[in-house]
């Protein structure tokens, strides 16, 4: 059975952010295959798709501005000195530059991605002897996959066909798991914004009580704390209890949740403790 996580405030925030993301995300995916046209859709019309994916994509940014400001609220509340002692300007544009920070690098991996799975595309259409409107066919109906999905799914349609099942079944199984795929990607994606989001403004938090003397970083340092249950990853076990400076790096080179060193579903959090 898995542990309740002991910060709940947090895991509301995050869940924010994941269901307003995952809506974005799967939204800004059709939105911008919609963009292909079979009959006239050239390759080097795709920067345009991107384009109109990451805006599409970008409509989350005022709701990460908000839950940015919350999670720098709860900070106070994660320190062992009374929340009403602290004081700090939240128009500092350090947050706002966080929270853009964390959208655009997100982004920028969602859209390089992209665009690898496109040249993969390519080199498959190449090796099939694709016409250049079935190329285009392919490309509406997988964007948003990855290099390896792709490869996934057109292995289970050429077993299917193998198999002698019917196009109509085959289409219907092929775009399930085409769907299922593109779930589990944006599912990520938006979970590791939302922890980014959350526990990175707490972080700026501390880091600027520290820096006005609010909270002594002689005295006070940063705890990672992670959800402990039969299904915890071995990263976040490698990171539970372990500690940092304010202002500084964990062990595993964040200075707070997610371990990016593996992508993976962090159920990961952070609080000041004192120095033993």
């Amino acid at each position: 059975m898995s542990e309740q996580s002991p910060f709940p405030e947090e895991d509301a925030l995050e869940d924010e952010v994941r269901e307003e993301l995952l809506l974005l995300l799967a939204l800004a995916f059709l939105n911008a295959s919609q963009k292909i046209v079979t009959q006239s859709f050239v390759r080097s019309d795709f920067q345009a798709l991107q384009d109109r994916f990451r805006s599409e994509a970008a409509k989350a940014l005022p709701q990460l501005t908000s839950i940015s400001q919350r999670a720098a609220e709860l900070a106070f509340e994660r320190t062992p000195l009374p929340a009403d002692t602290f004081d700090t300007d939240f128009s500092d544009q350090r947050y706002q530059q966080l929270v853009r920070n964390i959208f655009n690098d997100n982004m920028q991996y969602l859209l390089d991605t992209n665009e690898q799975a496109f040249i993969r595309l390519q080199e498959i259409a190449v090796s099939r002897g694709w016409s250049d409107e079935r190329f285009n066919e392919y490309l509406r109906k997988f964007y948003g996959l990855t290099p390896k999905y792709i490869q996934t799914v057109l292995s289970l349609e050429d077993a299917l066909k193998a198999d002698g099942v019917s196009q109509d079944k085959i289409n219907k199984r092929v775009q399930a798991r085409i769907d299922q795929l593109i779930e589990w990607r944006i599912s990520l994606a938006s979970e590791l914004i939302g922890t980014e989001v959350v526990e990175g403004s707490k972080e700026l938090t501390w880091t600027i009580l520290g820096e006005t003397g609010q909270l002594d970083t002689q005295e006070f340092i940063k705890s990672w704390r992670s959800t402990i249950d039969e299904v915890t990853t071995q990263t976040c076990l490698d990171s539970h209890l372990t500690t940092a400076e304010i202002g500084g790096f964990f062990p595993n080179g964040m200075k707070s949740p997610p371990n990016l060193n593996v992508l993976h579903h962090c159920r990961s959090s952070m609080v000041i403790i004192r120095r033993n």
